[in-house]
């Protein structure tokens, strides 16, 4: 029985001081039977030269003048010779298992259209926090994203959709690309493990500045899939609700609360408003 063979897309725009560790994870994987389509989009630092550094038979480098993510991973993936294929952006990793652990998931069953896994944020100032999200649901997606944009994705989803929407160029282009997945048919799923690190800068990041016109951007996804969330529409309704009912019961709890238990509360209630809201 062959192996499946996996492509990963690296997306790289002046990525000096993380590309190296980002190459790395990929060539490290437990799981080899892997091709590493490089997309250097018009990097004007030391990027190439250390993209260039490496020599492995399964690396293809693709350099361009810069398009942006939404390009580059499209081109990316247009070239790639495997079933499955990975987005993974120049200043994040991958745990050494993560092509392993989620291909042995989707390959459990034919309706799996990706699989994402729990996400280690990090920042430069040692701070971190482990992102785990269990609700997979159409319903839940349309609430909010519910995976990281870097899963084991099936290429046939992939043309099944088109790639991913150039018209959301302003931001959510992963959310939109699996909530056009889903809409398939597909589902989604999920490894209970921590095997993806998203850095977090503490400079804006495009995922920043897109909040900044979330309104906007989650509207044009309705328009785009419309019948879908009218189709969701009462179990949205109702997921809504009883979040909310949850949430207003913590926060009267507060005001009966001792005062060295309100910090820890209080942060408890504003995580879960932001993972309700997307934040």
């Amino acid at each position: 029985m062959s192996l499946s063979l996996v492509s990963v897309i690296l997306t790289c725009y002046n990525q000096e001081n993380y590309i190296e560790d980002a190459i790395s994870s990929v060539l490290s994987q437990s799981y080899t039977n892997l091709e590493l389509i490089i997309i250097n989009d018009g990097s004007t630092d030391n990027s190439a030269s250390i993209i260039n550094s490496f020599k492995d038979p399964r690396i293809l480098i693709l350099n361009q003048t810069n398009k942006g993510v939404i390009d580059s991973r499209n081109n990316g993936v247009k070239i790639s010779k495997g079933d499955y294929f990975i987005p993974l952006d120049g200043d994040d990793y991958l745990d050494y298992t993560f092509i392993e652990k989620t291909l042995f998931e989707i390959e459990k069953n034919s309706n799996i259209g990706f699989v994402g896994s729990y996400s280690r944020l990090f920042y430069s100032n040692g701070d971190e926090s482990i992102w785990r999200e269990n609700k997979l649901e159409v319903s839940d997606f349309l609430i909010s994203s519910r995976v990281v944009s870097t899963c084991l994705i099936r290429k046939e989803c992939w043309k099944q959709v088109s790639g991913y929407d150039i018209m959301m160029a302003s931001g959510y282009e992963d959310y939109e690309f699996f909530i056009s997945i889903l809409s398939k048919g597909w589902i989604a799923a999920k490894v209970p493990e921590v095997l993806f690190h998203y850095r977090k800068h503490n400079l804006k990041s495009r995922n920043d500045l897109a909040e900044q016109h979330s309104i906007d951007l989650r509207l044009k996804i309705y328009n785009k899939h419309k019948e879908l969330f009218e189709n969701n529409f009462r179990e949205l309704y109702l997921k809504y609700n009883y979040e909310i009912l949850k949430l207003r019961k913590e926060i009267n709890s507060l005001r009966t609360s001792k005062s060295y238990k309100v910090g820890n509360k209080v942060v408890s209630v504003f995580n879960k408003l932001r993972d309700l809201f997307g934040g």
